[in-house]
């Protein structure tokens, strides 16, 4: 029997990810979890008259962003280097950044972000070689042409 308590690892926000994809979409797609645990958190399937695989999605949720619309501040978008997992698999991976409370999202092709993002340090005073891939993260301009905002604007995105 399936207990969240023993999971390993804050899975809520694939959870409520998965819901909203599911809701934005017909019933030809599915989202399910990604049963390889190093792998990135949803695989994405259409059916025809097979289920057909076509992509991964990797999840992440900001605290720090509370409101619906972008913070103000901001004035690039931020990617955890971590979160790129497989190079092989980048043309068809999706990171998908929620705010807090699942209202809002942006997201950008994973290949799109290792062609055109840059290296940060955000916010530390280590020099970006001494940063652990783990701290480093990746950034796009927030207005960048890679980077499609809302949760219907992601979803159609990701499904064409």
């Amino acid at each position: 029997m399936f207990n969240l308590k023993q999971e390993s690892y804050d899975i809520e926000p694939e959870l409520r990810a998965r819901k909203i994809l599911e809701k934005y979409t017909d019933y030809t797609y599915t989202f399910e979890k990604n049963e390889d645990i190093y792998g990135y958190d949803i695989c994405m399937y259409r059916y025809n008259k097979d289920k057909i695989f076509i992509g991964y999605i990797e999840v992440e949720y900001c605290r720090n962003w509370e409101t619906l619309e972008l913070p103000s501040y901001w004035y690039e978008l931020s990617f955890l280097e971590r979160k790129i997992i497989n190079q092989d698999n980048l043309s068809k991976t999706f990171y998908l950044k929620f705010n807090n409370n699942f209202t809002n999202c942006f997201c950008v092709k994973m290949l799109d972000l290792v062609n055109h993002g840059k290296y940060s340090v955000r916010n530390n005073k280590n020099s970006l070689i001494e940063k652990e891939r783990n701290d480093r993260y990746i950034v796009l301009p927030l207005k960048s042409s890679f980077v499609k905002v809302g949760i219907t604007g992601c979803i159609n995105y990701i499904i064409t």
